[in-house]
């Protein structure tokens, strides 16, 4: 029996293992049908058309059939505000800013007018207009500013039908001129319009038969003449000049001819852009100047007008476009390498012509005012994010040791609580900024990543931590000596040197902060020379030289011993101030070197060193000790001595002996000692030749070689005779193998690291040169290694890959990650569903109704928490028809006085910055009325007079009430998980199924089965979610308004159930339970919207998912609101 069951198990497990195949292939065709069905919902699903980061202002509104094509902004009235002027079919408009998007129209001329420049024509200081009007020979007109927004029209004389113009200093005489291109009844005739300085404008033509129809004025070669850039039939086209009166024609693109707008920027490194709008090819395009190579911004957008501008105040420019039959405002942003990124300010305009940018509230960013031409309405686009800030950079401080290192410091800080980056630039000379070599970043709090590559080095992946702190400070470490700057390297003295620096977070990007000018030096002392021995003796020398210029304080040290090597590698004895302070003196050219060994020769060499550790250097020089002379000894006398009598001298020859006398004592020969004879003296010793061989580039971590063996002794003429030394001057430290060898050895380090050798070559007499060698390391083309594969057949033994099994870890590693991102998101997005029916649930059990039985006197309006009587609010009453039945005021005690017949009655109150709330004030009570919160009122009995209270709360408070923020938060949150969950369960899935494949295991088998049920639960999830937010726009535009106003009120007791504030993007989110209800938006400016029978059904997503439109209300008379203005109400 036992055998028998042994067996039924082993059929079990084959039957399974034979079904493994089958199973794993359902699985990943079922994984494969879930990824790309949730792929293709991602890619198609949850994109928000525009970046709404603008506020839409009605600045005003024409009367003509067809409205505005011109728009140029500036300070017309010369009060600091921004103002704006519009040329269209209703003639030529000024609109006075009057503060908080207030606009007052006063109509210049009734002409139909076309296009439009503001500019100074008459150098007076105000800003005048010129004018193109179509179809008329005399279609150009310069509008002088006299002061007040008083204009007076000049004709300028026969410019040809339907001209374009542009004004500028053509000829360079400080008197503005003008350039018109205009049909002579058929051809087009390019003229300059010369100003004597009195505004008397002479024509000359420039060339006939152009086929110019835009045109704009830059000198775009540089050579101070502006030149014409034009287009039209003939293409692009660059007029030259060089003294505004002859001018040489080159064409620079003639593939298109139809473009409708030209615009020329110089970009922050001194570059010049020509941008064009093509409206008939549908493109945008950029030409740079120096080599005129184009640039397709954008393709298929019909582009009517064009503009670079610096709309994010980075230092780079960006593209502002009209898109004439896209009913659209574009901008392309640029990320500092020229690649752009579409953002959509406005949309629904029709036929888009002209826009332009100002500071229209003075808030130190940019707006936008776009003209729509077919309803003839003017609007401004207001930015309204709140920016980060840096500080001004400060404590800028240069090192003293040589290496040209600046440190700086700067504080982040962020209004909305963001992360946030940051732009470090310098400039030279106030105009051109470049980006620094930044070594080092630190942060008091928190920590922060430094890339040199990114337009924003600091905080690319690692972020600054302003989002839980309210300030960072930040210190940075900038090489000015660094070639990677790329402004080029500092090296010399330059006292112009500026910081700017510019934060962004993920919203907007802060202004700039830009230093005084600074002091960087890296010039070493200069004229340092004629080291020269002065005077010798037997224990001292005395050395002079000429001093260095320099405009900071140095001081001297002197290097100096018997080994000439080791004096030329500063290894010898110094001599500083230590031992003479003179030396201290930039005034000192002299000093006397001590306690030296007689008749030793000994070499100098002087160094002088500046407060920031420059260096100069002379030669060496080589002096001898002298030898002590020997004195002469003094012959000493005795005064006691007997005297020796002379003896005379003895005769020459042979004496003859006198007999019998004694025999004569010879006279004894003095030789005198020899002086010894001084050795012959040699020919002075050259010194040899020392090469470190040339400059390397290498691969990091490389195995690096010197060599040194083209050294050679000057003297033998070969390198028998060489001693070789090798020593590292700078860099990061590395082991130098065999350094007393011609060719010794080290492995380089990582990328980006620059070494400096010196190679000292000496000969057997002493005499000895030095020569440096540079190594730098970065990643250079690898050469692909021939790999050799020992199959098991050819009997030896082949070992394991190391690298495959570090990838096969590696790679589940990352598929542990993977699945549990996809869970987290599967968790987000199932908790969102269940905390609705909890809220909805909860909703429910409270909506319970109220009636009212009773009501009493008098009325007033008050503060929803204080209590406080709110003066001056218009109390509406309307009657169960819905007609108007009463309108009071409140007086300053915040009463009202009102009759209430039988019947039912409706109540709207309109007061500034207030709206209906539920009573919170412990002030009130039941005996002080009844609390109205909106809704119906129904009166019963008219014996008894009512008294109502109600209770207004401020739009502010509603806009930042903790719970809006904590459903925005959560809002943001369940976004990222659908736009993430896609990309994730697909990267998941296909890398498990891999893992599969190829490295079967069974934690994989789980994971792929586990992967099926997320992807079930979340096609299931994603069925069942709708957009859970409701919109309010402009019943015109469709444009989204900000801080509407959304009521709801159940439907069968007209009791206010809830209130919310559209945001920024005219969105907002209601969650109330389960019935029918009365819905009113309201926004000043604009007639109330009112939806009756709205259902919210029990078994479906209880969010108010609806699409306002408000009726924007036209004042009667322009007249009336500006009397109305400032007062109380």
């Amino acid at each position: 029996m036992a055998g028998h069951a042994r067996l039924r198990i082993r059929r079990r497990r084959a039957a399974l293992y034979k079904a493994l195949p089958l199973l794993r292939s359902t699985i990943t065709t079922l994984l494969i049908i879930a990824v790309v069905v949730g792929g293709l919902r991602w890619f198609f699903g949850y994109r928000d058309v525009g970046a709404f980061d603008f506020t839409p202002h009605v600045i005003g509104i024409e009367t003509g059939a067809v409205g505005v094509q011109g728009v140029e902004v500036a300070d017309l009235d010369g009060d600091g505000d921004d103002d704006v002027m519009t040329a269209g079919s209703d003639g030529v408009i000024v609109y006075r800013n009057d503060d908080n998007y207030n606009f007052l129209r006063d109509r210049k001329d009734d002409k139909l007018a076309e296009r439009l420049q503001l500019i100074d024509i008459d150098d007076d200081g105000d800003v005048d207009a010129l004018v193109t009007f179509p179809g008329s020979p005399t279609a150009v007109r310069w509008y002088e500013n006299t002061g007040d927004l008083n204009f007076t029209a000049r004709s300028l004389g026969a410019t040809g039908d339907d001209p374009v113009a542009f004004a500028a200093d053509i000829d360079a005489d400080g008197a503005i001129d003008i350039v018109t291109a205009g049909s002579d009844g058929g051809p087009i005739t390019l003229r300059r319009w010369m100003n004597n300085g009195s505004e008397t404008f002479t024509s000359t033509t420039i060339a006939s038969d152009t086929g110019i129809t835009a045109l704009t004025i830059s000198d775009i070669n540089g050579n101070g003449y502006p030149d014409i850039i034009a287009g039209g039939t003939a293409g692009l086209q660059h007029w030259d000049t060089s003294n505004g009166a002859s001018w040489t024609r080159a064409d620079i693109d003639d593939s298109k001819s139809n473009r409708t707008y030209i615009s020329t920027a110089e970009t922050a490194t001194g570059g010049k852009w020509i941008v064009t709008a093509d409206h008939v090819d549908d493109e945008v395009a950029l030409y740079r100047s120096d080599s005129y190579g184009r640039l397709l911004v954008k393709g298929s957008v019909d582009a009517k007008v064009a503009k670079a501008i610096d709309i994010e105040g980075d230092g780079d420019l960006d593209l502002l476009v009209t898109a004439q039959d896209d009913n659209k405002v574009l901008l392309y942003k640029n990320d500092g390498t020229d690649q752009f990124t579409e953002e959509t300010i406005a949309i629904g305009l029709q036929s888009v012509y002209g826009v332009a940018t100002g500071d229209l509230d003075n808030d130190g960013d940019l707006d936008i005012v776009a003209g729509d031409h077919m309803m003839g309405t003017v609007y401004a686009y207001e930015r309204r994010r709140t920016k980060p800030e840096a500080t001004t950079p400060d404590n800028i401080t240069q090192g003293t040791k040589g290496a040209g290192l600046v440190t700086f410091e700067t504080t982040v800080s962020d209004g909305d609580g963001d992360e946030t980056r940051m732009r470090i630039q310098y400039s030279l000379d106030g105009d051109h900024w470049y980006k620094p070599w930044l070594t080092k970043v630190t942060a008091d709090v928190g920590t922060v990543d430094l890339k040199n590559s990114n337009p924003y080095q600091v905080g690319t992946v690692d972020k600054i931590d302003t989002n839980s702190n309210n300030s960072v400070s930040l210190t940075f470490t900038w090489d000015t000596k660094s070639v990677e700057n790329t402004g080029g390297p500092i090296l010399t003295e330059l006292s112009t040197v500026q910081l700017r620096v510019i934060p962004r977070d993920s919203k907007s990007i802060g202004v700039a902060n830009i230093t005084g000018k600074f002091e960087v030096d890296n010039a070493q002392p200069t004229g340092l020379a004629d080291l020269a021995i002065g005077s010798t003796a037997d224990t001292q020398i005395v050395l002079t030289w000429t001093r260095p210029a320099d405009s900071n304080a140095y001081t001297y040290m002197i290097y100096y011993g018997t080994n000439q090597t080791q004096v030329l590698e500063k290894k010898s004895d110094v001599w500083t101030t230590e031992n003479d302070s003179a030396l201290g003196d930039v005034e000192t050219t002299t000093t006397t070197i001590t306690d030296l060994t007689k008749d030793k020769l000994y070499t100098f060499k002087i160094f002088a060193t500046d407060i920031f550790g420059n260096e100069a250097a002379t030669a060496s020089v080589q002096g001898k000790t002298a030898v002590p002379a020997t004195p002469t000894p003094t012959p000493t006398v005795d005064p006691n001595a007997t005297p020796t009598p002379s003896v005379a001298p003895t005769p020459t020859g042979t004496p003859t002996p006198t007999p019998g006398a004694p025999t004569p004592t010879p006279t004894p020969t003095v030789t005198p000692t020899p002086t010894p004879t001084p050795p012959p003296v040699t020919q002075d010793n050259q010194p040899p030749v020392a090469d470190g061989g040339p400059d390397l580039v290498v691969n990091p971590r490389a195995l690096v070689i010197l060599d040194g063996a083209a050294s050679f002794d000057a003297d033998a003429g070969d390198t028998l005779n060489l001693l070789y030394q090798w020593r590292q001057l700078s860099g990061p430290e590395v082991e130098l193998l065999s350094d007393q060898t011609a060719t010794p050895s080290f492995s380089a380090g990582a990328e980006n690291e620059v070494y400096i050798f010196s190679l000292t070559v000496a000969d057997k007499a002493g005499a000895s040169a030095i020569d440096t060698v540079t190594v730098a390391t970065k990643a250079l083309a690898p050469i692909a290694p021939t790999q050799v594969v020992v199959r098991p057949d050819t009997g030896v033994t082949q070992a394991p890959s190391r690298t495959a099994g570090v990838l096969r870890t590696g790679a589940r590693m990352l598929d542990y990650l993977l699945f549990i991102l996809a869970v987290l998101t599967t968790i987000l997005l199932v908790s969102d569903r269940v905390l609705q029916r909890v809220v909805r649930g909860r909703q429910a059990r409270a909506s319970g109704g109220s009636v009212i039985t009773s009501l009493q006197s008098y009325s007033r309006v008050v503060h929803y928490l204080t209590g406080n009587p709110i003066a001056g609010a218009q109390v509406l009453i309307y009657g169960a028809d819905k007609k108007l039945r009463g309108q009071k005021r409140t007086n300053e005690k915040g009463m009202f006085e009102a009759s209430f017949p039988v019947g039912e009655y409706t109540i709207d109150v309109r007061v500034a910055g207030f709206g209906f709330a539920p009573a919170k004030s412990s002030s009130l009570s039941p005996s002080d009325g009844i609390i109205y919160t909106g809704g119906k009122i129904t009166v019963k009995d008219d014996n008894k007079p009512p008294t109502i209270v109600i209770p207004m709360k401020p739009i502010t408070a509603e806009i930042t009430t903790f719970k809006v923020r904590v459903l925005k938060t959560w809002q943001v949150l369940l976004q990222s998980s659908r736009v993430a969950a896609w990309p994730l369960f697909a990267a998941g899935a296909i890398l498990n199924t891999l893992l599969i494949f190829f490295a079967p295991s069974a934690a994989q088998l789980v994971l792929e089965v586990l992967y099926v049920v997320l992807v079930i639960t979340k096609i299931a999830t994603e069925v069942r979610v709708r957009p859970a937010y409701g919109q309010v726009r402009d019943a015109i535009t469709h444009i989204p308004l900000d801080l509407a106003v959304v009521r709801l009120y159940e439907h069968s007791t007209n009791r206010l159930v809830m209130t919310r504030v559209a945001n920024s993007q005219g969105k907002f989110f209601a969650l109330p339970p389960a019935g029918t209800y009365v819905v009113t938006v309201s926004k000043p400016g604009y007639a109330t919207f009112t939806k009756e029978g709205v259902e919210i059904e029990s078994d479906r997503d209880t969010t108010l998912q609806m699409t306002a439109d408000l009726m924007p209300v036209i004042p009667q008379q322009l007249g009336s609101l500006t009397r109305a203005r400032g007062a109380t109400l």
